[in-house]
């Protein structure tokens, strides 16, 4: 609104020389300093409006970019506090506690190859003080490390079920001294002590930086996808791929209409909702409320009449 205000400014100013009643409203007419605060506010506001779009995203990865643009809102209200008192207390609703924070806001910008864990404890040193700091920092490598080992095992019991399955299905007779099946034993098992081993974590962490050559265009999915980081960081590529789909924001699809639908259904619709925009189809949940109330109205009207 404001941005639209501001194409304006002249014909705003003609307004104010030829009708005395605009002149006379209350409040008076807009001043030149009115005019260049506005500038300045929509500035700010677009901010506000691009991280929404960015966060707001689901056909792509929000999950890992989040926290760069909650730090770049974090440093512009600092400066501008007074205006933004509202936008402070809901902001603070989330993040104003540092022990309630949801973690994996921060794991995620660790699974991020061009980033990692030196990102976030730089982050944390320069928006806070340095308790808060060690607090935080702490707290994350507590949480990756455990989702690390939570996985681990989860993963050697999948693998360990799979191999003794595999021993069940071999027919003594064939094969139970073959190389190859002998081959396959140790592979298996090489990769089951190498998938335990929690240096992994570490060698993951202290590893070069990736330095893509465009920011923008990094498909961190794909990366994790590759056959070379997903053979050798086989239980973080899983960690990755369960963490990094998951939306920062999304609309409702439980509501006063749609309040006792089973977890299938709920699958099913957003499931549907995803497929439809990422075939650039506008769907939005919340336009057709009036319809449905309207649709629901009459049809109590004619069972009344009935």
């Amino acid at each position: 609104m404001l941005d639209s205000t501001l194409k304006f400014q002249r014909a705003f100013k003609r307004l104010s020389e030829r009708d005395a009643e605009f002149v006379m409203m209350q409040g008076g007419i807009l001043k030149n300093e009115d005019w260049d605060n506005a500038r300045c506010f929509v500035r700010f506001l677009k901010i506000f409006s691009d991280v929404t779009k960015k966060v707001s995203g689901s056909t792509f990865v929000t999950s890992s970019s989040y926290f760069h643009h909650f730090c770049s809102i974090l440093i512009m209200t600092y400066y501008l506090r007074v205006w933004l008192q509202k936008m402070k207390a809901k902001h603070d609703k989330y993040w104003g506690n540092l022990r309630n924070m949801n973690m994996i806001i921060f794991v995620a910008v660790v699974l991020d190859p061009r980033y990692k864990i030196k990102f976030v404890e730089c982050s944390f040193q320069r928006l806070f003080e340095k308790e808060d700091a060690d607090f935080l920092c702490g707290k994350v490598k507590e949480v990756f490390n455990g989702l690390f080992k939570s996985y681990r095992v989860a993963l050697n019991s999948d693998q360990a079920h799979q191999s003794a399955q595999h021993n069940q299905d071999v027919d003594m007779d064939d094969s139970a001294f073959d190389d190859v099946c002998f081959a396959t034993a140790f592979d298996n098992d090489v990769q089951l002590s190498e998938s335990v081993n929690t240096n992994k974590v570490n060698l993951y962490l202290i590893e070069f930086l990736e330095k893509p050559v465009d920011l923008s265009s990094f498909d961190i999915l794909t990366w994790w996808k590759v056959s070379s980081n997903n053979y050798k960081y086989p239980v973080l590529s899983q960690i990755a791929r369960d963490i990094l789909v998951m939306l920062v924001t999304g609309g409702r699809v439980l509501n006063q209409y749609r309040s006792s639908l089973t977890p299938k259904i709920v699958e099913a619709l957003i499931c549907a909702q995803n497929w439809f925009r990422a075939n650039s189809l506008p769907i939005d949940l919340e336009e057709s409320f009036e319809e449905f109330e309207k649709l629901e109205k009459d049809n109590n009207l004619s069972q009344f009449l009935n």
